[in-house]
């Protein structure tokens, strides 16, 4: 066959036991802070009726999430695509299930498809990380969602920064400038991409949209606002009543995240994020001390999605984890099992499994060598693997009630009965095995 056949198609991606295995601890640890934030669990389904995606309150066609969008026939004729956000199927569920008891915290982990542009950590299929509130209106759910976002990437030993910004405020700040009513959309869709592409980029982008000359030169000055000075001169420029309520908005988010001592936030009053159905705060959240430039988690505030969807009029606001751009940036791990002990007999394997079994019963992670292939050769093959521990199990040990407990970090090596072996490795540190 030919190799480029056996190799995934452009933009999609085999993870192998060294990455699968670091991938699967960084999820364990966003899980569980979802858990521990009371977030419920729910699955959603891959393949969403094309018009759910394409609809204009989830997505307009000028998007390029629109444009990225897998969609095919069933045998039917009905119109499909693969989703490409956790969002979206929410907005349907909640809208679907009139009953739900409010505020509702959910979460989900699932892959999701865009067929756009490939780089570092950027794939056609990736697996999002989604904790969303429905029903809750003021800013402490946006600032519990990032001190969330700050306990999970302490714990992953992440160097983060995080930009707030508010679609309401950017509006505004576009209306001040001169653009028209119809065009502010089409103008957030290009300013989504100033920190990608430059604004020398989006300039033209705007011409193209015939944004003319000197409103483009208005919003060039406003682009270089930032931090506390932004709010304060913004404070003093807007005077509309969405541009003062999306002031208002930010304002509580930050007080709240204050009160839970969210660190490294700074006010980017053009953080618009690309997607349609972003009403009011939003977020992105950045590696510092890495070359990788997308967002390695990112969210805001939705209030018409849901009504959109024919729901009740619910305000919502939602966090996603890019697990595989976090990947990117993560040190992975060399072990080629997540096995913690590999079981060597000598002689003796119906004794041998028994202990492996045992070994099971008390949730420790455990291989057997089934062909004979003697101790030197399993404890080769266990150092390759990365497996830390080996229990030879020797005839004259046996006889004694015992087995030999080796360390192949260490070499060193213990005979010991089966219970304080089971005992010393269900005590290990998470950096000892």
């Amino acid at each position: 066959m030919n190799d480029e056949l056996l190799q995934p198609p452009k933009g999609f991606k085999d993870y192998l036991q060294e990455e699968e295995i670091t991938r699967k601890k960084i999820l364990n640890i966003i899980e569980n802070e979802f858990i521990n934030y009371g977030f419920t669990p729910i699955q959603t389904s891959a393949v969403e009726n094309f018009e759910v995606l394409s609809s204009k309150f989830a997505n307009s066609e000028e998007t390029d999430v629109y444009k990225e969008i897998y969609f095919f026939e069933d045998k039917g004729g009905r119109k499909l695509g693969l989703r490409y956000d956790l969002t979206v199927p929410l907005g349907r569920v909640v809208a679907s299930n009139p009953k739900t008891l409010l505020p509702y915290k959910r979460y989900e982990i699932g892959l999701v498809w865009r067929d756009g542009p490939v780089k570092t950590g950027r794939y056609r299929e990736f697996t999002q990380c989604d904790a969303d509130i429905v029903g809750l209106e003021n800013g402490a759910a946006e600032a519990e969602l990032l001190a969330m976002a700050q306990t999970i990437f302490k714990k992953l030993d992440i160097k983060f920064k995080i930009e707030i910004g508010n679609r309401k405020i950017l509006e505004s700040i576009l209306k001040n400038t001169g653009v028209e009513n119809d065009k502010i959309r089409k103008t957030m869709i290009s300013l989504d991409k100033l920190k990608k592409i430059g604004f020398n980029k989006v300039e033209e982008e705007l011409k193209q949209k015939q944004i003319p000359l000197q409103t483009i030169k208005k919003i060039e000055n406003y682009s270089n606002l930032k931090g506390v000075e932004a709010l304060k001169q913004l404070k003093q420029t807007l005077k509309d009543e969405n541009g003062l309520k999306g002031l208002k908005e930010i304002e509580e988010v930050l007080n709240y995240c204050e009160t839970l001592q969210v660190q490294n936030i700074e006010f980017n009053p053009f953080l618009a994020r690309g997607l349609d159905y972003y009403t009011g705060t939003v977020f992105e959240i950045f590696f510092t001390d890495q070359p990788i430039t997308s967002s390695i988690a990112a969210g805001g505030r939705y209030e018409n999605l849901i009504k959109n969807f024919g729901g009740r009029q619910l305000t919502a606001t939602g966090i996603t984890f890019g697990l595989d751009v976090i990947l990117e940036g993560v040190k992975k791990t060399n072990t080629k099992t997540i096995a913690k002990v590999l079981v060597i007999p000598i002689k003796n394997l119906n004794d041998s499994i028994k202990i492996t079994q045992t070994l099971r019963e008390n949730n420790i992670s455990t291989l057997i060598d089934y062909n004979d292939k003697g101790v030197s050769k399993n404890l080769e093959h266990a150092s390759k693997q990365g497996i830390p521990f080996a229990i030879i199990v020797g005839s004259n040990e046996l006889k004694e009630g015992k087995i030999v407990l080796r360390n192949l970090n260490t070499g060193e090596q213990q005979i010991i009965t089966l219970q304080q072996a089971i005992q010393q490795l269900q005590n290990l540190k998470p950096n000892e095995h």
